[in-house]
């Protein structure tokens, strides 16, 4: 008779081990990640002491997080190469359908995303012309319904994770757990094996972004159900969530390349009374400005 499979761990176990924090500020002593952000958002950031968390298929590239969906598509052509047992092949199968038909699901979740770097030129000219310096101790302890998650982008650690999350979904089929959605074992495998992938989509990232150094917040669609709001986008309507930050959070604004550096120094200067005695710093990109 043959042995029961093991267990594979949950991919929670492994993406909640405690990263190491980021490097320390080149613009101050605190341990700070930076949100690129325009001067709309600033303000917000400040008046209402809350972070804007954009619901993932608004993001600026939804191809980010189509990345690991990726990866798990060429895992599976994989195991269907290497002889998948009978019963798993229609799982492999729906998931592998499922992804290249559907072409950008939804991994239903919201997500704020930083940078280690407070003056990195790619972010100054995909984001705006702020970067608000947040402390990592204070986001790391925010309620447990966000994560704080360090992107990953070493190809085979992503791999490794992929494959993880494959054989995860694979025994969570096996054990009937999708038993009672009613559906085939195609529509099963879609779901399966996208819920595993759908943890990691936030998390990893292509190689080619490396510089970029990311963290990111992220909050799942479940009860409770955020309250979303809707605001204005370059392409479309853009749905979002708040997050309330705690006092001290906000640690540092810096001001991006471009004219009038002064008087947008004096502007955020200004912004910052609004929080007595916040001890924030304000401070330039040490980039030059090209027109």
């Amino acid at each position: 008779m043959d042995a029961e499979p093991e267990e594979p761990p949950h991919l929670e176990s492994l993406l909640e081990e405690p990263a190491p924090p980021p490097r320390r500020s080149s613009f101050g002593s605190g341990r700070l990640l930076f949100h690129y952000t325009d001067q709309a958002a600033l303000i917000g950031i400040v008046e209402q002491r809350e972070l804007w968390a954009t619901r993932a298929i608004f993001l600026n590239d939804i191809s980010e997080l189509m990345h690991s969906y990726n990866l798990a598509v060429t895992e599976c052509h994989r195991r269907l190469r290497n002889g998948a047992s009978p019963e798993q092949v229609p799982w492999i199968e729906g998931f592998i359908d499922y992804v290249e038909n559907v072409g950008h699901p939804d991994p239903a979740q919201y997500i704020v995303s930083m940078s280690e770097d407070g003056d990195l030129l790619s972010q100054w000219r995909g984001y705006g012309d702020h970067a608000v310096g947040l402390e990592w101790e204070k986001l790391s302890e925010l309620t447990s319904a966000w994560r704080l998650v360090k992107c990953l982008y070493d190809p085979k650690e992503q791999r490794n994770l992929i494959s993880v999350a494959v054989d995860r979904a694979l025994w969570e089929l096996g054990a009937g757990h999708w038993d009672a959605t009613g559906a085939d074992p195609a529509d099963r495998g879609s779901l399966g094996v996208g819920e595993q992938v759908r943890k990691l989509a936030p998390v990893l990232k292509h190689e080619a972004f490396s510089e970029e150094r990311e963290w990111r917040l992220v909050n799942e669609l479940v009860n409770p159900f955020p309250v979303e709001k809707v605001r204005r986008g370059a392409r479309s309507l853009i749905g979002y969530t708040t997050i309330p930050l705690r006092p001290g959070t906000v640690r540092e604004i810096v001001i991006g390349p471009g004219p009038y550096g002064d008087v947008k120094q004096a502007g955020a200067s200004a912004l910052a009374q609004l929080l007595p005695n916040s001890g924030w710093s304000v401070s330039q990109s040490n980039i030059p400005y090209l027109p």
